[in-house]
């Protein structure tokens, strides 16, 4: 399966391949289809090794695309923002408005994606974070401080994601991870583009 363009980048594999927590859900996958049963001597298996290499690969693949999508979400709802700001018109704002909602469903959406990819696999982490109150706003109010909240929330999780999953020279543990984690932020960007939503209509 080719990945291109850019894959020129992907021709190494990736370190992700030798992560312990990825090699084991991917086996159990295997494992759960039966029908391959076990090869017994306790030697590596040429087969399980490629199925697992691959899997993973796929993974990452569709990993970097959702993170992509999130992260461009979140980029339309701070240009609709903007636009709104600047007010040259009713109906220029107006559309600008509509457009911030959808980037903002967006987000809330693909936030949600990544959290269930995330979610399968590192099990052992806690998931929900607790959502402080949103301070009460105008009616024609953008949540300025809350939008901020949720692009803080979006980076720290793809740090997290991106030295866990990621890179050669990460040795951070699930063991790090069980405080604030990935799967914790995008909760909350996903919590907050939706309450912004419901407040906002």
């Amino acid at each position: 399966m080719s990945f291109a363009p850019g894959a020129q980048e992907e021709e190494e594999p990736p370190p992700a391949r030798q992560n312990p927590i990825l090699r084991a859900h991917f086996r159990r996958q295997l494992g759960n289809l039966r029908s391959f049963g076990t090869r017994g001597t306790g030697r590596r298996d040429p087969f399980l090794d490629d199925y697992v290499d691959r899997q993973i690969d796929h993974y990452l693949s569709e990993l970097r695309e959702k993170l992509a999508h999130l992260n461009n979400h979140f980029a339309q709802v701070e240009q609709a923002q903007e636009t709104i700001l600047q007010g040259s018109s009713a109906q220029v704002i107006g559309q600008a408005r509509v457009q911030w909602r959808n980037a903002l469903k967006g987000v809330q959406d693909e936030a949600s994606d990544v959290w269930n990819m995330l979610r399968f696999v590192l099990t052992v982490l806690k998931d929900k974070g607790d959502l402080k109150p949103v301070e009460p706003q105008e009616p024609d109010s953008l949540y300025e401080k809350e939008t901020q909240f949720i692009g803080e929330q979006i980076g720290k999780a793809e740090k997290r994601i991106t030295e866990y999953l990621f890179r050669v020279e990460s040795v951070i543990q699930l063991e790090d991870l069980k405080g604030e984690n990935m799967l914790i932020h995008l909760y909350l960007a996903r919590e907050m583009a939706k309450k912004i939503r419901k407040l906002s209509r």
